[in-house]
């Protein structure tokens, strides 16, 4: 082959590979990217399938109760922190809980303490770049529902921390307010306080009524403060992103929040919404700073669509048989309109000087609670102080006393069933005020809850056949006391002792 054709052929050899190799090369990294959109096709639709199959909801035989994996559970906790995923031994505080049956924990989104990790990244001059998460926050985020998943823990998690929005905390206690907020134009580079519209002092906390700080009035509909809108937008999608992973997690919108109910409800339609695009059911909330459950602003939660469950924690100021009778009210109201369940997030009760009935009253509104018929109980946060040592302050924690009624719950659920029993006054004669509650299922089971020991007759007299009385310790977590009778006459259930005692009554 002479030199010229052998240019000519070679000329022509390369030209052919180069071509057909960009050719092949196209073709693989069409294919690569077509897996690579399938993968993530059925990666989605595999999450949106578990959500389906798995997810917390409302239990289908009885709404006012919750359903995880497909079975009716009822939702028991306690914790010694509130934004429990910023604990240093979280898993710890999770396996502890898992321990004596407790499947409910409560998470702020919040941030305040040193040792937090905080959702932004700063610059050199210590500003807040709200274009750049920090993702340590959202690590701890993400490491909490996964270690919850594992030990079929319920994660209610309240978006927006209020208290880190209004005015820093009292002497003594760290600034977790407006002063130090990523959102406070002084506190970030991405925009001005012109530019924003909002304050740089809020010296004002939350009041009974919807208030003046402009972070509350983001949406169009009010002040259309587009710019903070699409940063407090661009913060719940990375909640989102994690969360919604994750079968085992509860959205409640805000903590003891007093704002117009649309605030609330913008971001419950906005989760909704976009849960709705990936094809996963979610259970969104909200949680008036509001004491009296005959308030019309927990009617609107029950009549609005936007929420699939009502978070009732505030009512846990009261005490004896008005906190029974509240939470029964707004139960009654409920089984007239959609049926939701009704949470407790935060059950309060220690030393704190205006709550009264301390630490005993506080295992009475946990015991209330299930015997009015709500769908969960945590204790709330023991530390009066973040940098003090734990004590039972706000409320039980996780501490000895809230082990004991969490482990002695448990043994209760595995006897009775509250979905197969209704919250009553009746078969009872000769009781006094606040001295026991009653769920039954007239004629065949029965579970009397005695608040300090006492007695009181059981109407069995149109009723026949035999019947075995258990008794539950709840402070010491055992079964005591087993005997047998027969029905056809009032009988009458006196506790072994004065304390908190449960009689479970069942026909054999």
């Amino acid at each position: 082959m002479d030199k010229i054709k052998f240019q000519e052929y070679r000329s022509f050899k390369t030209y052919f590979y180069q071509n057909a190799g960009l050719q092949f090369l196209g073709h693989l990294i069409s294919y690569t990217v077509l897996i690579v959109i399938s993968f993530t096709t059925f990666h989605q639709a595999a999450i949106a399938q578990n959500h389906q199959e798995e997810a917390v909801r409302p239990y289908h035989d009885h709404p006012m109760y919750w359903q995880y994996k497909g079975e009716p559970v009822m939702l028991i906790g306690g914790t010694d922190s509130d934004n429990v995923f910023q604990l240093q031994y979280l898993e710890q505080h999770l396996d502890d809980l898992a321990a004596v049956g407790g499947n409910y924990v409560r998470n702020t989104m919040a941030f305040s303490r040193a040792e937090d990790a905080w959702p932004y990244q700063v610059n050199e001059e210590g500003k807040f770049d709200l274009n750049r998460f920090n993702p340590e926050f959202f690590e701890r985020f993400e490491q909490l529902l996964q270690l919850a998943f594992e030990r079929d823990i319920i994660v209610q998690v309240e978006i927006w921390a209020t208290w880190n929005y209004y005015m820093d905390g009292g002497e003594g206690y760290p600034k977790r307010g407006w002063s130090r907020s990523p959102f406070n134009p002084i506190n970030n580079i991405n925009y001005t306080v012109e530019e924003s519209g909002l304050p740089t002092d809020v010296d004002y906390s939350k009041s009974e009524y919807p208030g003046e700080h402009s972070f509350f009035y983001t949406r169009p509909s009010e002040l259309d403060l587009e710019i903070v809108r699409e940063y407090q937008e661009a913060f719940v999608d990375k909640i989102l992103e994690i969360a919604f992973q994750y079968p085992n997690v509860l959205y409640c919108m805000n903590n003891e929040v007093n704002e117009a109910h649309s605030w609330g409800r913008y971001w419950a339609q906005y989760i909704q919404d976009k849960a709705e695009r990936e094809g996963i059911n979610v259970q969104t909330a909200d949680m008036y700073d509001i004491n009296a459950l005959t308030h019309p602003r927990h009617r609107e939660i029950l009549d609005d669509p936007a929420y699939t469950y009502v978070d009732i924690s505030q009512n846990n100021f009261h005490t004896g048989e008005v906190h029974y009778e509240l939470v029964r009210y707004l139960r009654e109201y409920s089984f007239d309109g959609p049926q939701k369940p009704l949470n407790n997030t935060k059950i309060y009760g220690g030393f704190w000087t205006y709550d009264e009935g301390g630490e005993d009253e506080s295992v009475a509104r946990f015991m209330r609670n299930l015997f009015a018929g709500s769908a969960s109980m945590r204790f709330h946060r023991r530390d009066a102080d973040p940098y003090a040592e734990l004590r039972n302050y706000y409320g039980l924690g996780l501490g000895d006393e809230a082990k004991a009624v969490i482990q002695s719950t448990k043994m209760l659920l595995d006897k009775v069933q509250p979905w197969n029993l209704e919250p009553t006054y009746h078969h009872f004669l000769d009781r006094s005020r606040n001295e026991a509650y009653i769920m039954a299922d007239p004629g065949n089971s029965y579970a009397i809850y005695f608040t300090n020991g006492g007695g009181v007759d059981l109407d069995l007299r149109e009723r026949s056949g035999s019947f075995t009385v258990q008794w539950l310790d709840i402070m010491n977590s055992s079964w005591v006391d087993e005997s047998q009778f027969e029905a056809g006459e009032l009988r009458e259930i006196a506790a072994p002792g004065d304390g908190h005692w449960v009689a479970v009554i069942q026909r054999r």
